[in-house]
């Protein structure tokens, strides 16, 4: 069985005609779920680099749908394509965060620019509402932010547990073989 496990990393198992049942349902599961691990392992990196690389919006989608495509009926890719979603959203609020913060900061220097310079209290008004405003929408994305990120780590959580799964899923057809 040893030797059988060694020979397994490289090849697939062979189905032949004169195999049980029981025994051509574990060889043809066992030979899934190692396409499944080694096409996650080969494509998580092109993943990876479509969301970092493409920015448009329409154009990541039709990558991500000819990659899921490729390799349909495979749940980790479906997953980490997900995952990998999921944290570009993040990624996406947290530099709208970073922009609001910008624009709260200049919004509360004119502010100090109009008390000083004594204008039209309406004006005064208006500039603090805008910076009220500001830090609403700051508020917000950070709660967005925490979601997504709650969410991610569930995610891999998640994917992590099902890889372990098929993992021990296909130890366990291997050793009734």
């Amino acid at each position: 069985m040893k030797h059988l496990l060694c020979y397994r990393r490289f090849e697939a198992l062979m189905i032949s005609s004169t195999d049980d049942p029981e025994d051509k349902a574990a060889k043809e599961e066992i030979n899934k779920t190692e396409k499944y691990l080694k096409d996650y392992s080969a494509i998580k990196a092109e993943i990876d680099s479509a969301f970092m690389n493409i920015k448009d919006n329409e154009g990541l989608n039709a990558k991500m749908s000819e990659i899921s495509k490729k390799h349909e009926g495979n749940p980790l890719i479906d997953e980490y394509i997900r995952v990998a979603g999921l944290q570009k959203k993040a990624k996406d609020a947290q530099e709208e965060l970073s922009s609001y913060t910008d624009d709260g900061f200049k919004a509360k220097e004119e502010l100090k620019d109009l008390g000083k310079s004594g204008s039209d209290p309406a004006t005064i008004q208006a500039k603090q509402k805008m910076i009220n405003d500001i830090e609403k929408k700051q508020a917000e994305k950070k709660m967005d932010i925490e979601a997504f990120k709650k969410e991610v780590l569930d995610a891999e959580k998640k994917m992590k547990e099902q890889m372990e799964k098929m993992k021990k899923d296909s130890a366990d057809n291997m050793a009734n073989l």
